[in-house]
């Protein structure tokens, strides 16, 4: 009816309305070109298609809240397509004939090669382009409003798609549980995941990370089913964990990543504390040396304070360190941002018990500490020796190392001693004459031997009053044990 109608019209405004001639002339008539004349014949269709569409899903405050929320939608939806189905049927215009544009012939031949697809011609083209925005106005408009009523209708649904993978597999879950409601009749929930392309997540290992964690809620929490993939080694006992008082390890799984926090932000929270709660600031600062606790974490790991002191003046502290160490006692990282922000707690952080091996792991860690200091200090020592004393010390160290007579390795201890104590101008001006002449080996200990008994230098530095030690004493400040989940 509605061709007919745009013939007869055509007809009547242009030449002959049966020739293609004819029917571009009525459109421009109608229009202006033969572009808006298919656009003024349309607006009565889609108009009407409109107003149909408005009444069918008028709004009635009788219904229920989600019918009204679904009729809204499609009469919004209505106008969306109209708006589509009059730009798209000029797109295939332009595109569907022999000749490319919305020049005339280009018009002619897409209007025919519309009208082809039903057996017709240039004039089921002109109808099929003007009936357009109606049709898809009401089909957009119906189907948007169908969509939404099955949305909200409460009909259980057995599938999710993640079109994006969270980093906390916590959000996974939380969307399956959109519909894997307690007392669904759904026998199995479908899961789809679009991973990462290869490339980025060789870069990002955003799928690792999620098995990992997703595996470590497997192991901690428990779970009845895989979230990822059926790789998944499931634990369901783990779950009853939720009911034995231990439902504070599920929180640390919602966590976002800690904000770094480096010794700027440290101080200033030190600060904030001695100045809003003295008492506490207090407390704190005169806590013994070697506290320790545990709390859990999303990783596992030891962190260890120490420092050392001198022994004849304890409140000189030296080289404080940070130390984080991994599930084996092995040191990871010295990296102050990181581990401050991954010990830092509030009153209500869930605590954890400390594992039997804890003493050990830290006492490793002491070790390794004390090695670092005394090999600092040495180091500061040998700054202060002349290239001659060192020099001649390597030389005896090495002599120390190949020979295996215990005597000759007693000579060259107290020599070794005797080099480092030296400090007379006259003597420290014959070991620089021992290194220009490149002294090794049989005739370097002759010569340190000649010196040692020429000056007497046992009686020497026997009778030269020594500094007090400053040997530093390492201890362990406060350590504390993260237990991952």
């Amino acid at each position: 009816a509605q061709g007919l109608a745009a013939g007869g019209a055509m007809a009547g405004a242009g030449a002959v309305a049966t020739s293609g001639a004819g029917m571009m002339a009525g459109l421009a008539a109608i229009g202006g070109s033969a572009v808006g004349g298919i656009g003024v014949l349309g607006i009565a269709p889609t108009a009407a298609a409109k107003m149909v569409m408005n009444q069918v899903l008028a709004d009635d405050d009788r219904l229920s809240t989600e019918e009204r929320e679904a009729r809204a939608v499609g009469r919004a939806a209505t106008t969306v397509g109209a708006v589509v189905g009059t730009a798209a049927p000029i797109v295939a215009i332009s595109t569907f004939g022999s000749v490319a544009g919305l020049s005339g012939a280009g018009i002619t031949s897409g209007l025919a090669a519309i009208g082809g697809t039903v057996g017709g011609g240039m004039g089921a083209g002109i109808a099929i382009t003007v009936a357009a925005p109606a049709v898809v106005a009401a089909g957009v408009g119906y189907g948007a409003y169908k969509i939404w009523q099955w949305m909200t209708s409460g009909e259980e649904k057995d599938m999710i798609i993640n079109y994006d993978l969270h980093w906390n597999p916590v959000k996974l879950i939380q969307r399956f549980g959109r519909i894997d409601r307690i007392g669904t009749e759904k026998e199995i929930i479908y899961g789809y995941n679009f991973l990462p392309e290869l490339g980025i997540e060789k870069n990002l290992g955003l799928k690792e990370k999620l098995q990992r964690r997703i595996q470590e809620i497997h192991e901690t929490i428990g779970e009845d089913s895989a979230i990822l993939d059926n790789s998944e080694q499931l634990n369901e006992n783990a779950m009853y964990a939720i009911y034995e008082h231990r439902n504070k390890q599920l929180d640390l799984f919602d966590l976002e990543p800690a904000p770094p926090i480096d010794l700027t932000d440290a101080e200033e929270m030190l600060r904030q504390l001695q100045q809003h709660n003295p008492d506490e600031f207090d407390r704190i600062v005169n806590l013994p040396n070697g506290i320790r606790t545990a709390r859990l974490t999303q990783e596992t790991g030891t962190f260890v304070f120490c420092e050392s002191s001198n022994i004849n003046d304890p409140s000189e502290k030296r080289y404080p360190q940070l130390l984080l160490l991994d599930r084996d006692g092995k040191e990871i990282s010295r990296d102050i941002s990181k581990i401050l922000s991954m010990i830092t707690a509030k009153e209500d952080t869930p605590t954890a018990l400390l594992p039997q091996t804890h003493n050990q792991t830290v006492t490793q860690a002491l070790r390794e500490f004390s090695k670092d200091v005394k090999a600092r200090q040495s180091e500061q020592r040998d700054f202060k020796l002349t290239p001659a004393q060192k020099y001649i010390l390597k030389e005896l160290e090495k002599l120390f190392k190949d020979d295996a007579e215990e005597d000759l390795k007693s000579i060259i201890n107290e020599l070794i001693r005797t080099v480092k104590s030296i400090h007379n101008q006259i003597i420290l001006q014959e070991l620089k004459n021992i290194k220009n002449n490149g002294s090794v080996g049989q005739s370097l200990l002759n010569k340190l031997t000649h010196l040692y008994q020429q000056y007497d230098l046992k009686a020497q530095i026997n009778s030269t009053p020594q500094p007090k030690s400053n040997l530093p004493i390492s201890k362990i400040v406060c350590s504390s044990y993260l237990q991952g989940f």
